[in-house]
């Protein structure tokens, strides 16, 4: 009851919480509120972020049903954070917070983007919408308009996303695009 009172009265919720518990607990929050969700969160070389628009998109829960098993992921203190990393889903999050509140629908709504700083690579992986999700499926909008997907979906690369997000939750549909934010990736290389 106490984090849905602290969502209840705000525009956007922005989580940037350092355990699973309380991100989940901010998803749930912001759609029983009919809030926007901006989620990220950052381990070691990779920053993630999650944009939720209630209704439309699909939140954490249509992703991951629930937080990983206890002590299957290390924690940002056991695995260590590149502050650079930091900045930056900083900085991604707030103009995501900025959008929304402007009344743009978010750069990022519907997607799950994973940014991986060793290898300057970022994937966006889209975010469908579960109709059985406990925090969004209720909300169901027939009439809502499917978050386009600007290139072909990919198949998901083993090891393209952290530990947290490896095997999206059992029923989840993603389609998983390249994203450029920087550097130079494999194909620029020509690496075989």
């Amino acid at each position: 009851d106490n984090a849905l009172d602290l969502v209840r009265d705000v525009d956007v919720v922005i989580d940037g919480s350092d355990n699973f518990d309380t991100k989940f607990l901010a998803n749930d929050a912001a759609m029983a509120a009919l809030k926007p969700l901006v989620h990220g969160g950052i381990l070691r070389y990779t920053a993630q972020l999650l944009t939720v628009i209630p209704g439309v998109t699909g939140c954490l829960r249509c992703l991951f049903e629930g937080p990983p098993p206890p002590g299957s992921v290390p924690s940002c203190a056991e695995a260590g954070v590149l502050g650079g990393i930091a900045g930056l889903a900083g900085a991604l999050m707030g103009s995501e917070a900025v959008r929304l509140l402007s009344g743009e629908r978010g750069a990022h709504a519907g997607r799950f983007l994973v940014y991986e700083g060793r290898p300057a690579r970022a994937r966006s992986i889209v975010v469908r919408r579960r109709p059985l999700c406990p925090a969004c499926g209720h909300l169901a909008d027939p009439t809502a308009v499917p978050v386009a997907v600007s290139e072909p979906p990919l198949p998901v690369e083993p090891g393209a996303i952290d530990a947290a997000a490896e095997v999206p939750a059992s029923g989840a549909s993603v389609d998983q695009a390249p994203v450029q934010l920087g550097g130079p990736t494999d194909d620029d290389r020509g690496a075989a």
